[in-house]
């Protein structure tokens, strides 16, 4: 690979060039957490009304087709498939995430290669391949993510909707074996396709959905690169109505490149052991260990001050009014008081009945959230920083400093933690067994002939 190439099209020889062997076996070992979870997150969000909504419509649309509706029954056309799935993976704040890229890569990158790998059956994808693929496209959508930065977030832009059309793009593309010319047309068409306001973290249903159509919008990218379909040219990097300098304030484009097929971004991927926004598990950790260690009691608390990040604070410090899922699953104070009421935040939290609990929104009216500028100094890496303050009733103050959540990259759940995490979500609507049938074959998918029998075991029988 060329380095007088531009970003763009060096990305492109990467995803189009990259074969399994290139992958070091820790980062396909890893990656296999990534598909796993992935899979889990959305055959879970098939149980929820905003999910269901998304097929419904999909339905009347009409286009019948061989990929799956991850656990459920239904079947659709392709690039149907990839939205219902891309939406249910991301319905409940609970799919992977890479922190520093500020990107769900799974929900945008997974379901547009199993919908493909579904729908056209002129070419058997092995389990090589389909780990080469989403290898691809995980690389892809990180490093963009990386490039742009907190920039796009600032600016407004929900990250995963924009970043993620290059996960899906590249991960298809290469299943479709493009060239590399082609590859960096399926790109360009995914950076033109890229949007999601981040205005729909407040109570909106539509915030599930910028995933699933960024993992449609990559799939059109390289179906129709495919075809001889003719996209931009350098992209990533074109001064004027460019992907960067058209969606950031401020961008690295070396983050594309820096380390290209040497150091694999994919390995920053965590797995959230709350169904929360990520920026909010710092403040989860603090209350809990607070708990933990006896140091705070709940009738004891007077008051609660957290400091953090002008990013995190626009993200999820805002004040809490009960409304909708949405709305408490991307609440720090809702977070917090439910730590701390509860002693956990599990996926019943969320419960419509949780909602509007007198108890939680009692102590909410008591949390303070302030900006901390030596969250800010610390840039991207200390995005997340938050410093717990507590107020008790007999005037002692006690504090916890939280800098990466438990689940992140720096603080990783074990691979039996994600297993565990997996198998639950998968038996909550599949028979008992098949979690395990199922972690088994993502496990073993170096030896699948057909990604397709991994597939089949995300329909209820």
């Amino acid at each position: 690979m060329s380095t007088d190439l531009g970003f763009t099209r060096r990305l492109a020889e990467f995803c189009a060039g990259l074969d399994l062997d290139d992958i070091p076996a820790d980062v396909v070992g890893h990656l296999k957490l990534c598909i796993a979870d992935t899979l889990a997150c959305g055959v879970f969000g098939s149980t929820l009304a905003w999910s269901q909504d998304v097929v419904s419509m999909c339905q009347r649309l009409g286009r019948d087709g061989s990929a799956t509706v991850w656990g459920t029954g239904h079947a659709l056309g392709a690039d149907l498939a990839t939205l219902a799935n891309g939406a249910q993976v991301h319905s409940f704040e609970f799919d992977d995430l890479h922190r520093r890229a500020i990107v769900h890569p799974g929900g945008v990158t997974i379901p547009a290669v199993a919908a493909w790998a579904e729908q056209d059956r002129s070419q058997v994808i092995s389990g090589r391949e389909f780990l080469t693929a989403v290898a691809a496209g995980y690389e892809a959508c990180t490093r963009v993510g990386l490039a742009v930065g907190l920039g796009l977030m600032r600016r407004g832009w929900h990250n995963n909707g924009v970043v993620g059309t290059f996960g899906a793009a590249a991960a298809t593309g290469r299943m479709l074996r493009l060239d590399p010319a082609a590859m960096e047309y399926a790109i360009s068409m995914a950076a033109t396709q890229s949007g999601g306001l981040m205005a729909a973290q407040y109570g909106s249903s539509v915030k599930r959905l910028h995933a699933g159509r960024a993992a449609q919008s990559g799939l059109y990218a390289a179906l129709l690169a495919a075809g001889g379909y003719r996209g931009i040219d350098a992209v990533l990097e074109a001064p004027y109505g460019g992907f960067a300098s058209t969606f950031s304030d401020s961008s690295d484009l070396d983050e594309i490149v820096s380390g290209l097929g040497e150091q694999w971004r994919l390995t920053g991927v965590g797995f959230k052991p709350y169904p929360a926004c990520g920026s909010s598990h710092t403040g989860i950790d603090a209350a809990l260990r607070l708990l933990a260690d006896g140091t705070v009691h709940i009738e004891d608390i007077d008051w609660i001050r957290l400091a953090v990040s002008t990013a995190a604070l626009e993200h999820v410090g805002w004040p809490y009014r009960p409304d909708t899922v949405t709305t408490a699953q991307m609440s720090l104070r809702f977070a917090v008081a439910t730590a701390f009421v509860h002693g956990s935040v599990t996926v019943d939290s969320f419960a419509d009945d949780r909602l509007r609990e007198p108890a939680v929104l009692s102590l909410i009216d008591r949390i303070e959230v302030h900006p901390d500028a030596r969250a800010d100094a610390g840039g991207r890496d200390s995005r997340h920083l938050l410093t717990m303050s507590v107020g008790l009733t007999g005037g002692q103050v006690v504090s916890r400093e939280v800098k990466y959540a438990r689940g992140s990259d720096a603080f990783p759940l074990s691979p039996a933690e994600v297993r565990a995490k997996c198998v639950s979500l998968f038996e909550s609507v599949l028979p008992p067994g098949c979690g395990e049938d199922i972690w088994g074959a993502v496990d073993s998918l170096e030896e699948a002939g057909n990604v397709l029998d991994l597939l089949a075991l995300l329909r209820p029988s």
